[in-house]
């Protein structure tokens, strides 16, 4: 679907992470243990798949 844009879908970022109101600290931010780790997976995830298609080290700029 998105070819077209040269964007690559990475399936094993792919995920649903629910976040209740409750888990969401006063300061806005998520403040719940598990959630947090979570998306830290899926940006790892995100990370690794980036470096593979451009072949720049995390902080490298194309």
């Amino acid at each position: 679907m998105l070819a077209y844009t040269g964007a690559a879908i990475v399936e094993s970022a792919c995920t649903s992470i629910p976040v209740a109101s409750q888990m969401i600290g006063t300061d806005g931010l998520i403040a719940d243990p598990g959630v947090r780790e979570q998306i830290g997976k899926v940006l790892a995830l995100l990370a690794e798949a980036y470096e593979e298609v451009t072949g720049l080290d995390r902080g490298q700029r194309p």
